[in-house]
């Protein structure tokens, strides 16, 4: 065989080694610029069908559901961040949000199936001038562990950042801003009642009760928030957390401390010590007066 024809055998050949070879580095590039340090959580089979059913009860009505293409999330706007999720603030629809989502460093799908158990309550409890609203959710990528929910706005953050930020730090001088605060106290109270009563009535259990978990609006009414511990509680009086949850020690009642049992009636204690907390974060008088 003559050198011309062991080219032509040979030519399309080594063409082809150097296309797939080219094609393997062009693929490991783009696999290794889209790894993160964080990389998104792959269910398990059965958990994403767990969620996914929980999203498409009767109670998840189709508006709710929001596109990608309606809504836009700053993530170099973080409004506020727990142990397991993160808030960011997002434009829905043209309209300033708050979105709340698991935290990327969360690598466990508990606590994406915490969210879609604060959203189910969300949408049960409804609409209420003392509850935070929900606007709707991006449940779109719920496999690979991402869920976004939407809920308004609040401007002035949590009630306890706002009175420790205008607590008196001079028992000789009353700053205008601390009486302001104290002024508000009655109303935040009122507003705070109304809004777990009408929980309450629906058989929720919120789970935990604390002024980090009251968000003010820009008119300062209060708003409560974080149903992430909360439950529905059909034919029962009670309901049992698992003892692997994060719990809220300090505002905890006896019950819910030794046997990790929680009620209506121990939602009203919690109430009880949010508000003594809140008259002793903005208390106006020095410890010589008291």
């Amino acid at each position: 065989m003559c050198s011309s024809d062991l080219w032509y055998v040979l030519g399309p050949l080594l063409l082809l080694i150097v296309l797939l070879v080219t094609l393997a580095v062009v693929l490991w590039i783009r696999s290794s610029r889209s790894k993160d340090q964080n990389p998104p959580l792959k269910l398990p089979p059965l958990t994403y069908i767990t969620l996914r059913r929980m999203i498409n009860s009767k109670s998840y009505a189709p508006q709710f559901e929001v596109p990608d293409q309606d809504f836009i999330i700053d993530h170099t706007a973080m409004l506020g961040s727990g142990k397991f999720s993160v808030v960011f603030q997002a434009l829905l629809r043209n309209e300033s949000v708050a979105a709340k989502t698991v935290s990327p460093c969360v690598q466990d799908e508990q606590h994406l199936l915490g969210l879609v158990r604060e959203l189910k309550t969300l949408i049960r409890i409804g609409t209420h001038e003392n509850v935070v609203a929900l606007l709707g959710a991006n449940t779109r990528q719920l496999r690979q562990g991402v869920c976004y929910v939407f809920i308004e706005l609040c401007p002035n953050g949590s009630l306890d950042k706002y009175i420790s930020a205008r607590r008196p730090t001079n028992p000789n001088y009353i700053h205008p801003e601390a009486v302001e605060v104290q002024a508000h106290m009655p109303k935040w109270c009122v507003g705070m009642s109304a809004g777990m009563a009408h929980v309450s009535a629906l058989n929720i259990v919120h789970g935990d009760i604390a002024t980090r978990n009251v968000l003010l609006t820009s008119d300062l009414t209060v708003k409560i928030s974080d149903f992430g511990l909360s439950r529905k509680m059909y034919n029962y009086a009670k309901v049992q957390q698992s003892e692997n949850v994060a719990l809220p020690w300090q505002h905890m009642a006896p019950e819910a401390l030794t046997h990790l049992t929680f009620s209506t009636q121990s939602d009203v204690w919690a109430f009880g010590v949010t508000i003594r907390s809140e008259e002793h974060t903005s208390e106006l008088q020095s410890h010589h007066d008291l």
